[in-house]
């Protein structure tokens, strides 16, 4: 049967279709309508775009040492924890710094690296296979500073950790733990911490390759104004209203089980014939 221009749809410049129960249609026909795209579409697409194969995160913690772990040989357990995971399309970039009372660690990756790293600091983890321990085991009070998930592009051009010893700058105003306090002052106490690292990592990536040693050997002296001082990440440690790493992973990795209101209701509602 042939149809006259007149006839076509007007919206899509188609002609029509028979609908199944012989009637003519004029909209658009569903066996040729283009695919709607979803947003996990759309996240594919930037990534290959991009050249990624997977999501890239960024998580600051902090938290604190129990009296029994050496600051060093912490260090060297996020280096046989990373080492399981570190892959040429799965660069694991960042930094930890270990003060004598607290510790703050930035950390770049992917997905499944980023959930292994979080689930390892639980305090009551049992699913570690090293002969050490879990990070959990050697950590107190570890609190999520930031959590940022399809980040563009990454501030470190590696992963590294180092040892802060403590230093008594001349002139340096003492630290008055009463100045975090109301949730607005920790806001931005954290905020200024999180900015301050991320331009730390941008300074260590502009250096040449040649300085890059020097500079991590004497990151207190190099990046002396970037680097939070210790005083502040006591009391950011030990803040009640900072999410603590038990609390992200109860609200966010486990099982969300859900009862429909009427699966409360017996006998079943019989259902309503328009």
């Amino acid at each position: 049967m042939s149809v006259s221009p007149s006839r076509r749809n007007t919206i899509t410049g188609r002609p029509p279709y028979m609908d199944g129960d012989g009637t003519l249609g004029l909209g658009p026909d569903p066996a040729v309508e283009e695919k709607r795209g979803s947003l996990l579409d759309v996240v594919r697409d930037n990534l290959q775009r991009q050249g990624k194969t997977t999501m890239l995160y960024r998580v600051i913690l902090i938290g604190g040492l129990r009296t029994n772990v050496d600051r060093s040989d912490f260090g060297a357990y996020y280096q046989r924890f990373f080492r399981q995971y570190q892959a040429e399309t799965d660069l694991i970039t960042g930094m930890l710094l270990v003060f004598p009372n607290a510790w703050i660690h930035v950390l770049e990756a992917s997905y499944k690296v980023t959930l292994a790293f979080l689930r390892d600091l639980h305090p009551h983890n049992n699913t570690t296979t090293s002969a050490s321990g879990s990070a959990g085991s050697k950590t107190i009070n570890t609190k999520l500073l930031l959590l940022v998930d399809d980040i563009s592009s990454r501030f470190y051009p590696f992963w590294s950790s180092r040892v802060i010893e403590p230093r008594q700058e001349i002139g340096e105003r003492e630290y008055d733990a009463s100045e975090v306090v109301g949730d607005d002052v920790v806001a931005q106490t954290v905020t200024d911490v999180c900015v301050n690292l991320a331009a730390l990592g941008t300074g260590l990536s502009n250096l040449q390759k040649n300085d890059l040693k020097t500079a991590l050997d004497e990151i207190g002296t190099h990046f002396r104004d970037l680097i939070p001082r210790p005083a502040i990440l006591s009391h950011l440690v030990n803040a009640s209203n900072i999410i603590s790493i038990e609390d992200w992973l109860s609200r966010y990795d486990g099982y969300f089980k859900f009862i429909v209101e009427s699966e409360r209701v017996w006998p079943i509602e019989k259902p309503v014939h328009v």
